[in-house]
């Protein structure tokens, strides 16, 4: 029994001792496998380094043959770029002086383009026409102005002075334009019935057509670029005396005898408001045709005649009433008064003058 038992040990430790060394030597196997799989890998990234560094050798290399073919390219381009600019340069200044050779040549030639034009006048009326002459017109300033400004020229002061006769042929001829449209387009008023008994008095009325306006001013500002200033004195004349032949349609010395008993008041003081519409309605217009910073001298002017004529009306009805009995006369004087002086002391900036009451 012992011996069978010892035999029995001696079998089982044999056979662990060979199960051990078995686990052993696969565990050696795997470690082996692992690490051939690992050299793999590295051989592999090795290689795969290798390549890359062949490709960025290859690239750079290429980088650098195409940026040397660049420079040399860049410094064949420059000379090239400069010379093209440089010739650029020359031929517009090649064109600019033959412009300005050509301008220079239109001007000394402006008297043999307009002076037969120039000289044959415009119709009064047409527009187009009066634009075309007109555009003559200036032609003529700017040539006089470059030829004031540039007298180094050979025969610059002969054509200045050509110039300067045939452009007071046509300033003349716009002079005259001035006056006709004057005459034709201004408004003949209607005025007797703003005299009758409840007539209202507008705030303006239209003294000129609008199409009169518009040529005026056209004509105003070549005045104005050429400074001439007899159309002003035309201005002036014309339609102050126009101003004051509408007052007297109203027929104002027929208020003289009136005795004021009426639900208007006295009839003179409706002849006042008309007048200081008219008084407004020419300042708005002087306004319009010689522009706000010019119209004083000349509107202030052009109303002394209708204010002169207001004013002796007044001072005609004040003479008669003095002359009335039983004290009658003192009534009309002092509604009289009290009107006269709420209506100008509405209307003295209209009036220019500081009337005192």
């Amino acid at each position: 029994m012992i011996m069978e038992e010892g035999t029995s040990l001696s079998s089982s430790m044999a056979n662990g001792g060979k199960g051990g060394v078995t686990e052993s030597k696969k565990e050696e196997e795997n470690e082996r496998k692992f690490f051939e799989e690992c050299g793999k890998d590295i051989e592999f990234v090795q290689s795969s380094l290798i390549a890359t560094q062949e490709l960025t050798n290859k690239m750079s290399s290429i980088l650098g043959s195409f940026e040397n073919r660049l420079a040399q390219l860049r410094m064949q381009i420059i000379p090239i770029h400069s010379d093209t600019t440089r010739l650029k340069n020359t031929h517009s200044n090649i064109e600019k002086t033959i412009g300005n050779m050509n301008e220079i040549m239109e001007i000394f030639d402006t008297k043999s383009v307009v002076e037969q034009r120039i000289k044959e006048g415009f119709s009064v009326g047409s527009s187009t026409e009066l634009d075309s002459y007109l555009s003559k017109m200036d032609r003529i300033r700017s040539s006089i102005d470059f030829l004031n400004s540039h007298k180094q020229f050979k025969s610059s002061e002969k054509t200045l002075i050509q110039l300067q006769g045939i452009k007071e042929i046509g300033i003349g001829y716009c002079e005259q334009a001035f006056v006709h449209l004057l005459i034709r387009d201004s408004i003949n008023l209607e005025m007797n019935p703003f005299m009758e008994e409840g007539a209202m008095v507008p705030d303006q009325m239209e003294l000129i057509k609008p199409e009169g306006i518009q040529e005026m001013m056209k004509l105003i500002k070549r005045f104005k670029e050429s400074r001439t200033v007899e159309y002003l004195k035309e201005y002036k004349e014309r339609r102050g005396k126009l101003l004051v032949s509408s007052l007297k349609k109203l027929t104002p010395e027929k208020t003289i005898k009136e005795d004021g008993l009426s639900k208007q008041g006295h009839p003179y003081f409706q002849f006042v408001r008309i007048a200081m519409t008219l008084f407004r309605s020419e300042q708005s217009l002087a306004i319009q045709l010689l522009g706000q910073e010019e119209y004083e001298s000349h509107y202030f002017g052009l109303i002394f005649g209708g204010v002169e004529l207001v004013i002796e009306i007044g001072d005609a009805i004040i003479k008669a009433k003095k002359n009335l009995e039983k004290g009658f006369g003192t009534f009309i004087l002092i509604d009289l008064w009290a009107n006269w002086k709420q209506i100008f002391s509405q209307n003295q900036k209209l009036l220019g003058v500081s009337l005192g009451v």
